[in-house]
């Protein structure tokens, strides 16, 4: 199997530089210690080479028409969808050529668009290896944390950057005060993260802060509402908790107002291998 993922040296070479946690790193790191195996397992009797792209984009040093292409796509793409696959079919095709072209995506509709494209895709919900919370005294209510990536390509940062204001007018109305969490090491973020309650943010961000105790209401470039029922859950991890979708209200207000009602968001990746073990072997039975 050949193996592109974090410790790759065109992916170093990229995002090396920023000195600082990347999400899509550490989405990486857990598909490797995750589900890697699983397709290593399952594709032992190959009848031809298997490459697993766990980050970014195949590298020109990817063998050349290997049985099986693996490529996880962690994000989403905004706008001109038609564009985007033609660009990802065109590195792909000029450096690889595969047999079988498989997507791992963490967004159901996401799966469904790329389907519809006569393209395989398999949906797999973004787990975490949960960071383990401290038995320390938090901050309640009247403190919340907001926790995300603001260094960010422009147009995102300034999506995110007026939802935030907008937040923290809400906020300064009901005397409420908002801590940024941002820019800095993972093990510090969570040293940060534990001393509050209540947390604000998307995708692996309200996954971990869920998993260290706090209340989370979903916001990044969109509102997404908080969680309260299984049946919200389900909706907002099939978009990866992204701000996609908003659920049990849209006004920020009435949100806070309810996060004591919140439930976990985390999905915890050793308890997810038999979902992802059965999502995979259903896709290869189809080979």
């Amino acid at each position: 199997m050949f193996l592109f993922d974090h410790n790759h040296p065109s992916w170093q070479v990229r995002y090396g530089r920023h000195n600082r946690t990347n999400g899509a790193q550490t989405y990486s790191e857990e598909i490797v210690r995750y589900q890697v195996p699983i397709w290593r397992s399952l594709t032992a009797n190959a009848p031809g080479e298997v490459v697993v792209s766990t980050c970014g984009i195949v590298p020109s040093t990817c063998p050349p028409r290997p049985y099986l292409l693996v490529q996880y796509l962690h994000e989403y793409p905004i706008g001109e969808y038609e564009e985007w696959l033609k660009r990802r079919l065109d590195v792909i095709n000029a450096r690889t050529q595969p047999q079988h072209l498989v997507f791992v995506v963490a967004y159901r509709s996401f799966q469904s668009w790329l389907q519809n494209h006569g393209l395989n895709a398999i949906y797999v919900p973004m787990s975490i290896d949960p960071p383990v919370p401290k038995k320390i005294k938090r901050r309640g209510e009247g403190h919340v944390a907001y926790y995300g990536n603001l260094n960010v390509r422009r147009a995102v940062a300034a999506r995110r950057q007026r939802l935030l204001q907008e937040i923290r007018g809400v906020l300064a109305a009901r005397g409420w005060q908002l801590t940024v969490v941002s820019g800095v090491p993972q093990q510090e973020a969570w040293q940060q993260l534990n001393e509050f309650s209540y947390g604000i943010g998307v995708g692996r961000c309200a996954q971990e802060m869920s998993a260290l105790g706090l209340r989370v209401m979903i916001a990044g470039q969109q509102f997404g509402g908080i969680i309260t029922t299984p049946a919200e859950l389900e909706v907002q991890r099939s978009t990866n908790l992204n701000g996609r979708v908003c659920t049990f209200d849209n006004d920020i207000n009435i949100c806070l107002q309810s996060l004591d009602l919140t439930l976990e968001c985390h999905l915890d990746a050793k308890k997810a291998l038999p979902v992802f073990d059965a999502a995979i072997r259903d896709y290869l039975r189809g080979l």
